[in-house]
């Protein structure tokens, strides 16, 4: 059984554009990164450990794969090309420990994204959550940044091949659920994924993008070797 988190539930209660279209642009972009992977590592087998539904089914992105979606302390034998989480780093009660179990499940590549802590939107979303007298449920701050999940998966020794920052929508501040009223600001059709174009703060350098982007991520390597190394 897939896991859904509080967010999730929330989430699929209000639609998948609940937070000022965030989560209808973010798969949108993050499309691209996972269509670059594929490519890039022949990926053909993909498992997304521990699954969440917070943007629907996270793995569809990886167009062409064969896509497994397991619970946060399911058994499974096989591995796999690539295993991914999406913000269940920051959530989780032992880091280390996701870290692990992801190593385990890959026959060589962990892929680990997370929420930015860097966007000023982040701390708006949490006085607006402290104003509301409301339960953060975001995770925790201190581990929503690529040097954090880096900072672990160096200790396990394994090899970071490469970091990098996307979502940088029009509105830039990731302001989740408090940002109803962006949706204000523009059309419905903004919303039709059919009509998204990305946004050309994609283009922005990395060291912009690692201040200003939604969301970070860390490629890493299970076995080290000595090729395909483009850290950012």
């Amino acid at each position: 059984m897939e896991p859904t988190t509080d967010l999730g539930a929330k989430i699929q209660k209000e639609g998948v554009a609940y937070a000022g279209f965030g989560l209808v642009y973010e798969k949108f972009v993050f499309s691209e990164v996972a269509s670059r992977l594929v490519k890039e590592f022949s990926l053909r087998t993909v498992c997304e450990y521990p699954a969440n539904n917070l943007m629907g089914n996270n793995s569809d992105v990886f167009n062409g794969c064969e896509i497994t979606r397991l619970a946060a302390g399911a058994n499974e034998e096989r591995k796999f090309d690539l295993v991914w989480n999406f913000c269940e780093f920051e959530q989780a009660d032992d880091p280390t420990c996701l870290i692990k179990k992801a190593a385990e499940l890959s026959n060589g590549l962990v892929l680990v994204v997370t929420q930015n802590i860097r966007n000023p939107g982040v701390l708006i979303h949490r006085l607006y959550h402290a104003l509301r007298i409301q339960r953060w449920d975001h995770g925790r701050l201190s581990r929503m940044s690529y040097n954090a999940v880096k900072s672990r998966i160096k200790k396990e020794r394994f090899e970071v091949i490469e970091t990098g920052a996307f979502d940088l929508p029009w509105f830039i501040l990731d302001v989740y659920e408090s940002g109803k009223f962006l949706r204000k600001l523009i059309l419905d059709a903004g919303t039709n994924e059919r009509s998204l174009r990305k946004s050309v703060f994609e283009e922005w350098p990395m060291w912009i993008r690692s201040w200003l982007a939604h969301h970070h991520y860390v490629l890493f390597r299970v076995r080290l070797t000595h090729h395909d190394h483009n850290e950012a």
